[in-house]
């Protein structure tokens, strides 16, 4: 009877074997940043079970300093890989969109004149004569009007 009091009921046992089984988890699992923090936040609720497994705690905070680093140095990439594609894509389509615009520009101006059948009529009355004279008239028109 002695015997069975000192190593725990049945149902201890069982506890005691599942708690080091969660624990072995959290051992497995402490890569994980989530898990960590989690664990993290947890022992320093509770002191006890911070010194009692202190080596998983320690693990934690490494994890989330590596992961911290593996960020930064995401992010680091992230910027560089940004920065040459605008220096190798984007500014070099930039600059053929400026040139097509300038070559568009020139191409437009060797084009002639586009002829309207108004502008043939108003040559034709010119050399007619007849635009002097109205114009005239419409000018001492317009400055009688005035008066």
């Amino acid at each position: 009877m002695e015997n069975v009091n000192r190593r725990g009921s049945r149902k201890e046992r069982w506890t005691s074997r599942e708690e080091e089984r969660v624990w072995i988890g959290f051992y497995r699992r402490v890569g994980d940043p989530e898990v960590a923090s989690d664990l993290i936040e947890q022992m320093e609720a509770d002191s006890e079970v911070k010194a009692q497994h202190l080596g998983l705690y320690l693990r934690c905070k490494q994890s989330l300093r590596r992961e911290k680093v593996r960020r930064a140095r995401a992010k680091a990439i992230a910027y560089a890989v940004e920065a040459l594609l605008r220096f190798l894509v984007i500014a070099p389509a930039g600059r053929l969109v400026g040139l097509w615009n300038f070559i568009g520009a020139i191409c437009l101006n060797w084009l002639p004149e586009p002829s309207e059948p108004a502008t043939k009529q108003m040559q034709k009355i010119r050399k007619a004569g007849a635009v002097s004279k109205s114009s005239v008239q419409v000018q001492k028109e317009a400055t009688a009007k005035q008066a």
